[in-house]
């Protein structure tokens, strides 16, 4: 059974954000860590992970405005609004540096908080990180049904169980457990937050691709990505990443290394944590210490 977290409401100066926390061992000296959760989910994501990956560090994880039991910040949910957010707890709850492991939105956010304040950001693990996204839905328009799809669902009034039911028509094989979770998720997150999204997703004018590239070039510390497969036949979702998209990323960040994962698509962490506890903890204990 995973080590539970403490949960608690810490203010950022625009919302409250739901904190999950781990505290750090007596005397320890270890680097915290910061998790950050992915679009429409919450930092329960990170509970079969968390414990081995801290190794008796302070560990911390929010749910992100407008998710789970977080605030809601109707009309500010931006890709480059959430940052503010993670600044301001990082600050709040740490004496220094941390390592900070984010998961699709959650490693959109964390480039940017690395960018903006490289005194808060001791190395980034990115986990499967949509960077590119635009270009693949303008590729694949299909790409983008998933989060309409979600959108509809999150803003319907359905109850949990009517989501979930509506999720299996659309994924007949997908199990009933799965669904439900799925739903649940989805009625804890703020619709608006989706709708913002699927906006930026599906807008081949905006300009966020050269907005990435410029804060991935101006990330200082050591960088660990993490790429799922697109292509794969049997287990959804694929990955979001196209490999030529993580070739970009290698060029782009200074000092980054990569981690391919064949099997698997977009959750890494949830289909394998064992695999992603090793690589992330692996990742860490290389580095130097904070001085």
């Amino acid at each position: 059974m995973p080590q539970l977290p403490i949960e608690t409401y810490i203010q950022t100066g625009e919302v409250a954000l739901n904190v999950a926390r781990w505290p750090g061992e007596p005397d320890t000296t270890r680097t915290p860590v910061l998790f950050i959760h992915g679009i429409t989910d919450n930092s329960e994501s990170w509970y079969q992970v968390a414990p081995g990956i801290r190794k008796g560090a302070l560990a911390i994880a929010p749910d992100l405005r407008g998710h789970g039991r977080s605030g809601r910040a109707s009309g500010h949910y931006l890709f480059t609004d959430y940052p503010r957010d993670i600044i301001s707890l990082i600050e709040s709850e740490t004496d220094g540096p941390v390592h900070l492991i984010g998961h699709s939105l959650g490693a959109v956010i964390g480039v940017q908080v690395a960018a903006q304040r490289p005194d808060l950001v001791h190395s980034l693990v990115l986990e499967d990180p949509p960077f590119y996204f635009q270009q693949v839905v303008a590729e694949n328009p299909q790409r983008a049904e998933h989060f309409k799809r979600n959108a509809m669902l999150s803003g319907s009034g359905m109850s949990v169980q009517e989501m979930a039911n509506t999720i299996r028509e659309f994924v007949p094989d997908l199990p009933e457990e799965k669904a439900l979770e799925h739903a649940h998720a989805l009625f804890v997150t703020d619709a608006s937050v989706i709708e913002h999204a699927v906006a930026l997703i599906t807008d081949s004018s905006a300009s966020w691709i050269t907005l990435v590239e410029s804060v991935l070039q101006a990330i200082q510390c050591p960088t660990l990505l993490l790429q799922g497969n697109d292509v794969l036949e049997d287990r959804r979702p694929v990955s979001v990443m196209r490999p030529q998209d993580g070739d970009r990323v290698l060029e782009l960040i200074p000092n980054c290394e990569r981690e391919f994962w064949p099997d698997w698509g977009h959750l890494l962490h949830n289909n394998d944590p064992e695999r992603f506890v090793r690589q992330v903890r692996g990742f860490i204990d290389s580095l130097p210490s904070v001085s």
